[in-house]
């Protein structure tokens, strides 16, 4: 028994040793392989532009020993296209056209050789519109421009193809285009109907300049470009205005400055573009307005001068005036200072309702700016008010047929009104001795002269005055409505019992 016990135990050692030796009992085989056995690739026909790109999928079968086949996904296939110049394909199937022509296309692995699938590369297609400005027949690169009124601007539209990021010239015979404005009050375009266009401004701002078409596929595209549109370049200067004047001292006169622009027209220069100089600053004065003042008796030159920050294209960008500075118009002003005393009346309350003079004392103050105003109603058919100023008890001014003295009043009107010869039929100059009227003139009588004397600030001043030929110790100014005067206000700045008119040149 004890021999049959220790075989078994030797059988049973032997035995474990032999399954540890064969893997814990599991029996190997050889690994199972899967073998591609067929290659199919899709699409089997397709039609490019040139440029464009055509991906491409492959399918297949794969075997295991004897089993049946089974479709797979392939991986790792060898691409080829017939014709590298038409097309070429990458490692992923991806095909690029290259040139216009036809080509296959097949995939291969394992000696399997998928169907041939065929593709046509034709012409490219347009695929976005540029629109560029032209200069001197080149394009800029850039899309906007700034013209000035009386200029023009050429503009073209460029095609991106297919086959190329960059713009390219545009057959219009081959691809017809149409131009359209966005404001036709800024800016018209013509032709309409070609590559190129000009665009002509018509007005200031700014408007967009619209090239469109259909491609070969059917869709629509648009290119735009911008045009603003500023005033008109300043050619050269013109002429000035007026080119000679006569003031008195302390009056003044403003300069206006005119010049041509590129699209034909005339007009006022703006003032702060402009240098203004006087040839001798103790005779006259002038501003950066163009106002030049009367200092002293004598002549100077006023002239304008384009500063140098304003362009012109035009050789002529100064102009010069003539000023004459005549002494002062009122040679001996009635003055509070001296006695004078000033009174207002009207011929009838009815008859002048809403007739005034403010401020009339200002009319013999010792400051020359200073005025008083008048003010009629219009229409008012009869109706007149008087200012008179009286001297100092005691004084009278001399005047005789043989010696007659100039007198009157120093008037002006509002900026926006004219002083002109139909102010004279409102105004009535006449002398007093104590009192009582000794002479009048008036329009009718030729006996009143209306001289003008140049600016004060905004207003036009103008001396009017009578020769008088007898001895006076008042003088009053008489305005009248009229019947259908366009006279509603005068300002009366000073009573001159005595005056001296400038000459006119």
């Amino acid at each position: 028994m004890k021999a049959v016990t220790g075989i078994r135990w030797l059988l049973m050692v032997l035995c474990a040793l032999a399954l540890a030796a064969c893997g814990n009992g599991s029996v190997k085989s050889p690994d199972a392989e899967s073998v591609l056995t067929s290659l199919t690739i899709s699409p089997s026909t397709a039609t490019l532009a040139l440029g464009r790109t055509q991906q491409f999928t492959a399918s297949g079968t794969c075997q295991i020993a004897d089993q049946e086949p089974t479709p797979c996904s392939p991986s790792g296939l060898d691409w080829e296209t017939s014709d590298s110049n038409v097309a070429t394909i990458d490692d992923n199937g991806l095909l690029t056209s290259v040139g216009q022509g036809t080509v296959t296309v097949t995939a291969s692995k394992d000696g399997v050789t998928s169907n041939t699938a065929t593709v046509t590369v034709g012409a490219p297609v347009l695929e976005s519109l540029v629109v560029y400005t032209i200069v001197d027949g080149e394009s800029t690169g850039e899309s906007s421009a700034t013209v000035a009124l009386g200029s023009t601007q050429a503009y073209k539209v460029f095609g991106v193809y297919s086959n190329s990021s960059d713009p390219q010239e545009i057959n219009a015979l081959l691809t017809p285009i149409t131009w359209t404005s966005s404001d036709t009050s800024v800016a018209t375009v013509a032709p309409t109907n070609t590559v190129q266009t000009n665009a002509t401004p018509v007005g200031v701002g700014t408007a967009t300049l619209t090239a469109s078409t259909t491609n070969s596929e059917g869709t629509d595209l648009t290119g735009d470009g911008t045009i603003t549109v500023t005033n008109a370049a300043l050619v050269a200067v013109s002429r000035i205005d007026p080119t000679s004047a006569s003031i008195s001292v302390g009056a003044s006169q403003t300069f206006t400055v005119y010049a041509t622009y590129a699209d034909g027209s005339e007009s006022a220069v703006d003032p702060s573009d402009i240098d203004w100089t006087s040839s001798d600053a103790t005779i006259a004065t002038v501003d950066a307005t163009g106002s030049a003042t009367g200092v002293a008796e004598g002549t100077v030159t006023i002239t304008a001068t384009l500063k140098d920050s304003v362009s012109s294209s035009g050789s002529t960008r100064s102009i010069s005036a003539t000023l004459v500075i005549s002494p002062a118009a009122c040679t001996s002003a009635m003055l509070a200072s001296q006695g004078a005393e000033t009174s207002v009346e009207k011929n009838s309350d009815l008859l002048c309702l809403g007739c005034i003079i403010a401020d009339q004392a200002n009319v013999i103050d010792d400051d020359s700016t200073n005025y008083a105003s008048a003010y009629i109603p219009v229409g008012l058919l009869g109706g007149d008010i008087s200012l008179t100023v009286t001297a100092a008890d005691g004084m009278q001014y001399d005047a005789s047929t043989d010696a007659p003295a100039t007198t009157g009043f120093i008037i002006a009107r509002p900026a926006n009104q004219l002083l002109s010869a139909e102010l004279l039929d409102t105004i009535t100059v006449s002398t007093l001795m104590d009192g009582s009227v000794v002479e009048s003139g008036t329009a009718d009588s030729n006996l009143l002269r209306l001289t003008l004397l140049g600016q004060l600030g905004d207003n036009e001043l103008a001396l009017v005055t009578i020769n008088a030929t007898q001895p006076y110790d008042a003088i009053k100014l008489t305005l009248s409505s009229g019947l259908l005067s366009a006279l509603t206000t005068t300002q009366i700045y000073s009573a001159c019992a005595t005056a001296a008119p400038p000459t006119t040149e």
